[in-house]
């Protein structure tokens, strides 16, 4: 496995987003395989433009213009889905005597549990590289917080 910046799960930062990085730990949880939309494509009811959208986000987005200027209503054509699941990685107990740190990490089509049997792995020692980005968070007003949670996009694992 390329090793990137190796981090322990506990001292990820700010200064990681957007960066590829490597972490150790201990599997925690892995949550079903899902299906996730990761592109689709809209069409413009106003001039036939089709335009694609990348769904990076948590929230399913449509596009926000047309090239003619239409702000809305938008037909959507077809979106790509693939497998996906997250999963929770936890420092390894006694990381710099403090509380166990964890972090939610991403897995999408060849990584997830129906290719290599995640589910049956809880506990076990596991190893990430993948790019580290942040996850909005809400207030209960449904307002986004300032704040926001850190999550893995993975490139790639290795269960030990």
């Amino acid at each position: 496995m390329e090793k990137e910046t190796k981090v322990n799960v506990g001292d990820l930062r700010a200064k990681h987003l957007n960066n590829k990085v490597y972490i150790e730990g201990k599997l925690v949880y892995a949550s079903d395989v899902r299906p996730q939309a990761v592109n689709a494509k809209f069409r413009c009811p106003s001039c036939e433009t089709i335009i694609s959208v990348l769904q990076i986000e948590r929230k399913f987005r449509e596009p926000t213009r047309c090239p003619c200027g239409r702000k809305r209503g938008f037909i959507l054509i077809n979106k790509q889905v693939v497998d996906a699941q997250r999963i929770v990685v936890e420092d390894f107990p006694g990381k710099k005597d403090r509380s166990q740190s964890h972090i939610s990490v991403f897995l999408k089509e060849g990584l997830t549990d129906s290719e290599l049997g995640i589910a049956d792995r809880i506990g076990s020692r596991i190893e990430v590289s993948g790019t580290l980005m942040e996850v909005p968070t809400y207030l209960e007003t449904g307002e986004m917080s300032v704040r926001f949670d850190l999550a893995i996009d993975a490139e790639e694992i290795k269960l030990g």
